[in-house]
């Protein structure tokens, strides 16, 4: 009787788990879970040989396939779910940037194409940039992307859903869809900076360490339900994260595989158990490999393959950030074939990808006759771009810049290599954490020494003269901003100076400026919410109103605008119009203080004392530093008769106003003085 030693079976395993694995006729596949991961790197997970313990993904792992060399498209959140849902390369979806775009080619997204196919179709995404306002929830049937989205602040990301609350929206979700023919999309965000996982967790891998816990409790909550068979589960990442290398802290900016390899696992009845597969694949193969295993025909070419029939025939994986383009730099467009990887910048770089594996060495000038060609496949994977359509609006700009994103959609032509620039783009970082911060003197020093580095640079010249308006130096701020106008005919610049010229107290020229901006992009939502604060500022109220519908109905997640269209139509006479609206910014934040003044003055308008009172004190509870609220309640507490209390609030107000609402510090000395 033969016997196999035990070492001869653990090299069999090994040897096993490196080839690459033919796989088994297509299975029938009527429930599909896709849990994307952001910025997860391979190294962070113990399948992919990491120190990290995550127990449920290498469970998933053992009991499917693992893709050994996978690849995103772009280094950014929403233009790497397009592609993950579109199976399009950017170049075709032409979505480039967080949050500076609209996606609406919904035809060719899987939700739609599912969707047509009577399965039912839904989605829980975790962070802002996936908001519905950014197009994505085209062909879903359910879209649960309702996020605490407060202003201002860093604040622990109010931009973000954590990993329980996901997997708890994802549980109520399943609990609405059908025993079969389902598709959802569950979103994870933690992984992300900042890194500040619960108690035990610590850093970026304990923010990984509890997504994989939670990803355990919803697999959990399936196979209790009997709802795991005749699943297709797929795992990938966004991007991943570069953790320092190449100087990068983050991601975004660069091409490397530290941001660009990702893990993807995917697992379904009849798959090959622990297999391993070293084909290169990418994010755009998910969309062909749940085609292929529903066995729903595809009417559209895609640019991914099958990850089922995926052969080791060579191809060109295309990638890019246009990210650097943003800030006045060269921008970052690539291929990977086989073990090769070319990077088209100002100074091209080539690397052999599997041997140098965190690319230090560059072979560009040395294999001159392997780049060449692969040069000519990014021409040709590029040449479906397009000019980017940018639509960031006012809360847009803030949660982008709380997240350490450029908010700003000008874009200039610049021939300086994102590798020249990284040291001030780690100062742009600080700078952004200064401001997120509160930290304002601190980050307009450092803004000001980008600003001496890079003075012929439009970008920072934008930031440099935003950040003097915000800090109050209104008149620096609109020399900066009508210089800049003469150079760079930008609609951002437009805007910036119609914001300036507003808060110099010049309306009519802020009109001016801002109908430039929307003359050059009029479905900018940032641009339409301007406009309505002019109107509302000088009287137009029912053109105010006009353009907050507009506003509202493109974002109906805007808790800011819904507090904005509460005060407008206050004003306008509309009390109960401004309650429901006031409502609305309550009901998607609660932590919003500043709905609860208007409710209060609605209240107080209509005679409702008490439940004026009520909603001004749970205003200065969730934000003390709201110093109107403190006027508000001394004429409310006096109105009811409580003289005292009005005496105190009147006296509180007059302690904390800043000196500039003299008109409104006169009016509670009167009215101290008549109470005494």
């Amino acid at each position: 009787m033969w016997r196999i030693c035990a070492s001869f079976a653990v090299f069999a395993a090994l040897l096993i788990s490196s080839i690459s694995v033919k796989l088994p006729q297509t299975p029938a596949v009527n429930k599909i879970l896709l849990i994307t991961i952001d910025t997860i790197r391979p190294d962070a997970l113990s399948c992919y040989g990491g120190s990290n313990h995550t127990p449920n993904l290498d469970n998933i792992a053992r009991q499917g396939i693992l893709f050994e060399n996978a690849f995103c498209q772009v280094p950014l959140t929403f233009p790497s779910h397009v592609s993950i849902l579109t199976g399009l390369y950017p170049t075709r979806h032409n979505m480039h940037h967080n949050g500076l775009q609209k996606f609406q080619d919904q035809q060719t997204s899987i939700a739609y194409l599912l969707r047509q196919s009577r399965y039912r179709t839904a989605a829980v995404v975790s962070c802002y940039v996936l908001d519905r306002k950014f197009g994505l929830n085209a062909g879903f049937d359910i879209y649960e992307d309702r996020l605490a989205r407060q202003k201002g602040g860093y604040s622990g990301f109010d931009a973000e859903r954590t990993a329980d609350k996901t997997t708890d929206a994802a549980l109520n979700v399943l609990s609405r869809l059908p025993a079969e023919n389902w598709f959802l999309w569950v979103h994870y965000y933690d992984p992300h900076v900042p890194y500040s996982p619960p108690a035990p967790w610590k850093g970026y891998r304990g923010e990984v360490g509890f997504v994989d816990q939670q990803i355990g409790r919803l697999l959990k909550s399936l196979e209790s339900k009997g709802r795991n068979k005749q699943l297709l589960l797929l795992i990938a990442a966004d991007h991943g994260e570069s953790l320092g290398e190449h100087g990068e802290s983050t991601h975004g900016f660069f091409v490397y595989n530290s941001t660009m390899k990702i893990p993807l696992i995917l697992s379904y009845d009849g798959s090959v158990k622990g297999a391993r597969n070293d084909v290169n694949a990418a994010t755009i193969d998910i969309v062909p490999t749940i085609m292929e295993l529903t066995g729903i025909k595809d009417p559209l070419s895609r640019d991914g393959r099958s990850l089922i029939s995926l052969s080791k025939t060579p191809r060109s994986i295309y990638f890019e950030s246009l990210y650097p383009q943003l800030h006045g730099w060269s921008p970052m467009r690539g291929v990977l074939k086989d073990e090769w990887k070319l990077i088209l910048t100002t100074r091209p770089e080539l690397y052999q990808w599997k041997q140098d594996a965190q690319e230090k060495h560059d072979l560009y000038k040395k294999q001159p006759r392997i780049a060449a060609p692969l040069g000519k496949d990014i021409a040709a994977l590029s040449r479906h771009v397009t000019k980017s359509v940018v639509m960031p609006d006012e809360e847009t700009r803030e949660k982008l810049e709380s997240l350490g994103y450029t908010s700003s959609g000008t874009t200039v032509a610049g021939d300086s290599d994102p590798k020249d620039k990284i040291g001030v783009w780690t100062l742009y970082q600080e700078y952004l954490h200064f401001k997120n911060s509160g930290k304002q003197q601190q980050a307009l020093k450092l803004l000001e020494k980008i600003h001496n580095q890079e003075s012929s640079n439009p970008f920072f010249v934008l930031q440099l003269a935003k950040q003097y308006r915000e800090s109050g130096n209104v008149s620096r701020a609109v020399d900066l901003l009508q210089k800049l106008a003469k150079r760079q005919t930008d609609a951002d610049v437009h805007h910036e100076l119609a914001l300036a010229l507003q808060k110099s107290g010049n309306p009519a020229k802020a009109l001016d400026s801002l109908q430039i901006a929307i003359k050059q992009q009029p479905d900018r939502l940032e641009f339409r919410e301007s406009l309505a604060i002019l109107f509302f500022q000088t009287g137009k109220f029912i053109e105010a109103i006009g353009e907050m519908k507009i506003v509202l109905q493109a974002d109906p997640n805007h808790a800011s605008g819904w507090n904005n269209y509460g005060n407008i139509l206050r004003e306008a006479g509309k009390r109960k119009e401004a309650e429901t609206a006031y409502g609305n910014a309550i009901s998607l934040n609660p932590e919003y203080a500043t709905p609860y003044n208007g409710l209060g003055i609605v209240m107080f308008e209509q005679r409702k004392v008490q439940e004026s009172i009520r909603h001004l004190l749970k205003a200065v509870s969730l934000d003390p530093n709201l110093h109107d609220v403190y006027f508000n309640l001394g004429i409310a507490y006096e109105a009811s008769g409580d003289r005292d209390k009005a005496r105190s609030f009147y006296q509180k107000f007059l302690d904390v106003a800043p000196l500039e609402m003299q008109q409104q510090r006169t009016a509670a000395k009167q009215r101290l003085n008549q109470l005494r």
